[in-house]
């Protein structure tokens, strides 16, 4: 019966490999299989993120399933990754929880990204239902620019930072 099988794939939802694989076994096991798939999902480059996108785009009954959103880049990808991207992604999930930025770990010497977003982003970021925002390895432009991105997030409840 389907709910066994359910049951099994339930109890994989922390093992993204075999979570894939079981995708991939039967028809009727790909929408079970898809939603614990998709409800965390990380991005770490530009591409990545535009096959999210148009992967959305032909799914668009997935979107709903994504709840909490990592993104943090190679060294290769810089800030631009948080300061922009993000809102094309964030107007395409209704039931996003979490968000994450976590920008790499570089030398000493270079001390962490910073950050600075564009009153545009902000302004979209008022409409998303954001409840967590977890920070790491980031450094904003100010301490007013970092007020800014709170103050965008009305839903927030949770924030958690490291190394900012």
């Amino acid at each position: 019966p389907i709910e066994i099988e359910e049951h099994f794939i339930d109890a994989l939802s922390d093992d993204f490999r075999s979570l894939r694989s079981c995708s991939l076994t039967c028809q009727s096991w790909l929408p079970r299989s898809r939603l614990h798939l998709l409800r965390r999902i990380r991005i770490q480059t530009r591409t990545a993120l535009d096959s999210v996108l148009e992967f959305l785009e032909r799914h668009p009954h997935t979107r709903s399933l994504i709840r909490s959103v990592a993104m943090a880049p190679g060294p290769m990808e810089r800030t631009r990754l948080f300061e922009v991207y993000p809102v094309t992604l964030l107007r395409e999930l209704p039931n996003l929880c979490r968000w994450e930025i976590r920008a790499p770990t570089l030398d000493k010497k270079s001390g962490p990204q910073k950050l600075a977003f564009h009153k545009t982003v902000l302004a979209h970021f008022r409409y998303s239902p954001i409840t967590e925002f977890h920070i790491s390895f980031v450094s904003f432009t100010s301490h007013a620019e970092f007020i800014r991105l709170l103050m965008s997030l009305p839903s927030l409840r949770v924030l958690e930072y490291h190394d900012i």
